[in-house]
């Protein structure tokens, strides 16, 4: 779709909308990400000396990069068509105009900006204002020049907005200069360490987030594809939970059978959220969805033959971006962002009912009906079980072999890390050859010619740290 047809497709939208009157405006998180991005929740300054900025880019495929002092430090693949994209190119070393204009021209290339997927949205989060603006402008000029079919906007994703506004909701102190972008980049973290949280991230400046997510991305940094980072990441787990249970056991007995009544229970409530994350729309609700945006064909809001929170918002962040609208034209827009917003928010997984099954699971885990019924209270008694493993932990005095044998277990989680990568290495070179393989197919549908691939950028090194690529 060009820009002209999506502003032909907004005028339809519009005359058939502009009867009705919604109330409000757009979420109130959904400002410019460039706008307070300090990063710390109350407005200071960080006092870095390196300038550093994350910038994401959404064409599906989503990519990550890392900018510091105006050039690409690290780069990172988000799913597996990031991966394809990325397989024998070198973004380290640019700068954020030439990295965001390389990264349009190879979607194109590859087939996956076309004249149906013309969105390319560009978040950016720093810690100081200025340079998030400047990084934005850059970021914004590369793509344009990267191809005509692009349509560049920095509006925040649909699925950060609505966390954003649902946090400040929440905790309107804590939260209080929050925004999309911050919430992305925790999230980006959440990928790789599930003690990450909002309330704690929130507290963290930006520049310590986006150092955090790339040394994160760095210890994966040889991993590709969304499978092989799942299994990655479950063996670290794994090992990461036996060092733990070791320690737990030179606590006590007391204290083991606690400890691993809270890890049962916790493994049992992210098996929940997960089936919580991305629930089906109702009939009803999906053509109440379908009408408001003036879809026909309600199967393009489908995934896997079914309507999803997560296929609503591709949706929208494809095709229903305001950044051409004025005027009336830009207030149906809001009007009918935020009516659908209304309905999508009744999907929250905070509010997800659990089911018979999982109530009687939680039960033979803990050992007693727990009286929770949906999972933000179920999570909330997990929040008290761990204070309670805390107290207990705090209160027991251990002797100095005890100490000694504590101290020599927290040495052996970096040898049983360092193993998993062994194991792993033909798996991981095999998926990248596998990611290589796919990208010259794609090329040679699509009539490339490969231009971009190989090679080093000026003052850069293969790959780059962040997922090297």
């Amino acid at each position: 779709m060009r820009k002209n047809e999506k502003k032909n497709v907004w005028k339809k939208i519009a005359a058939g909308m502009l009867a009705i009157s919604f109330g409000g405006s757009l979420m109130a998180c959904g400002i410019s990400d460039s706008a307070d991005l300090n990063g710390n929740g109350d407005g200071s300054q960080t006092g870095a000396t390196t300038e550093s900025a994350y910038l994401a880019m959404d064409i599906n495929p989503s990519v990550e990069l890392l900018i510091e002092d105006g050039k690409v430090v690290s780069v990172n693949g988000v799913n597996d068509d990031a991966d394809t994209l990325l397989a024998g190119e070198v973004f380290v070393g640019l700068t954020a105009e030439e990295a965001a204009e390389k990264m349009v021209e190879l979607s194109e290339l590859l087939g996956y900006l076309n004249a149906s997927n013309t969105s390319v949205k560009i978040t950016v989060a720093a810690d100081d204002e200025a340079y998030a603006q400047e990084v934005e402008k850059d970021a914004k000029a590369g793509a344009e020049k990267g191809s005509e079919l692009a349509d560049v906007n920095s509006n925040p994703r649909s699925a950060d907005n609505r966390q954003c506004k649902k946090l400040k909701e929440e905790n309107p102190t804590l939260y209080k200069n929050l925004t999309p972008a911050k919430v992305r980049v925790i999230e980006a973290i959440m990928r790789y360490d599930e003690t990450m949280t909002f309330e704690i991230g929130v507290k963290m400046k930006m520049s310590e987030l986006t150092e955090l997510l790339a040394k994160y991305v760095e210890s994966y940094g040889e991993m590709v594809g969304d499978e092989l980072e799942k299994q990655f990441g479950e063996k670290l787990a794994e090992a990461r939970l036996e060092k733990e249970r070791r320690i737990a056991e030179i606590y006590g007995e007391e204290y083991l059978a606690l400890w691993e009544k809270v890890q049962a229970l916790k493994a049992k409530v992210r098996e929940i959220e997960r089936a919580a994350e991305n629930l089906e729309i109702s009939a009803e609700h999906a053509a109440q969805i379908a009408e408001l945006l003036n879809i026909a064909d309600i199967t393009v809001l489908e995934e896997n033959g079914v309507v999803t929170v997560d296929a609503i918002d591709e949706y929208i962040d494809k095709f229903l971006d305001d950044d051409f609208l004025s005027g009336a034209l830009e207030s149906v827009y809001e009007a009918i962002e935020e009516a659908v917003e209304t309905i999508v928010e009744l999907y929250d997984e905070d509010e997800y009912v659990l089911t018979e099954a999982e109530l009687a699971a939680i039960a033979e885990i803990w050992g007693e009906a727990v009286d929770v019924d949906d999972l933000e209270a179920l999570e909330e008694f997990v929040k008290q079980q761990e204070k309670a493993l805390k107290d207990l932990f705090d209160s027991i005095q251990l002797t100095d072999e005890q100490k000694a044998q504590i101290e020599a277990l927290h040495g052996e989680i970096k040898g049983a890390f360092d193993k998993v990568r062994e194991d792993m290495k033909t798996e991981i070179q095999n998926k990248k050859k596998e990611f290589e393989d796919k990208k010259k197919d794609r090329l040679e549908q699509h009539g490339g010619n490969g231009a971009h691939s190989g090679g080093e950028a000026e003052g850069g090194v293969p790959g780059g740290g962040f997922g090297g690529k």
